[in-house]
């Protein structure tokens, strides 16, 4: 069991997850001030979460719409822009946004399956930059973003910026890769998402530059998460939380 202290949640920031070897060292090597019973009911919640949000991808729902193209992702932007929400989405093949500018998809609530396609090639400029900039879910239905690849992307924000999403709350982001370059301001800039909270995110991974720094890091800021990545040959565990 990970032994986790609030003095290096606050002072470590949970901050750069996946990204810091001295991060990793003091979370494992820390003594921990949160009961033993109240980490595993914090862990119990968290891992059945993850089995009914996956249950929830795997049952495709009557309101299911197809991302068939780029036109096809601007619409859904322009959607969820008119709070159009609560829809299930799939993207049916790769797409290639030859460098073309795209408004992030902002205040999305839904569930996105990638189904294991690419998304290339696309820069975006905003607060709340990303692909999805900003996401809504609540704690007994959270956002699902599933199954997708990010490639080549410019992202460029003033803060909470990432190249899959730049800010969101009760999200849940399963078997996500991404790789391209985000700048912007110094605050909460990650490669695959910026700020997350109370999120899941399991077997994904990032690569690429934060302000012309290479890294891998995958959230730059995480408050209440569950984070699994894989690094090499193994995988890592992180029940990250504030209580």
């Amino acid at each position: 069991m990970l032994k986790l202290t609030r003095r290096e949640l606050i002072g470590m920031g949970i901050t750069g997850i996946g990204l810091s070897l001295p991060l990793v060292y003091n979370l494992l090597l820390g003594n921990h001030d949160l009961e033993q019973s109240e980490y595993r009911e914090f862990r119990q919640k968290l891992e059945q979460k993850v089995e009914v949000d996956l249950g929830r991808i795997k049952k495709k729902s009557l309101t299911l719409y197809e991302i068939k193209n780029l036109d096809d992702l601007r619409k859904l932007s322009e959607l969820t822009a008119r709070k159009v929400n609560g829809r299930q989405y799939v993207l049916n093949k790769d797409i290639d946004c030859n460098g073309e500018h795209l408004n992030p998809i902002s205040r999305f609530f839904g569930v996105f399956d990638g189904q294991g396609h690419t998304i290339y090639n696309f820069r975006i400029r905003d607060n709340y930059a990303g692909l999805f900039g900003d996401i809504i879910g609540s704690e007994n239905n959270s956002s699902i973003l599933a199954n997708l690849n990010i490639e080549n992307a410019e992202v460029e924000g003033i803060d909470y910026s990432g190249l899959l999403f730049g800010n969101a709350r009760f999200l849940s982001v399963f078997n996500c890769r991404v790789s391209g370059n985000v700048k912007g301001g110094k605050i909460n800039l990650g490669l695959l998402g910026g700020r997350l909270e109370h999120g899941i995110v399991l077997d994904s991974s990032a690569k690429g530059y934060v302000n012309d720094e290479y890294t891998t890091q995958l959230i730059k800021y995480a408050y209440k998460c569950l984070i699994r990545w894989k690094l090499k040959l193994f995988y890592a565990w992180f029940f990250c939380c504030y209580l």
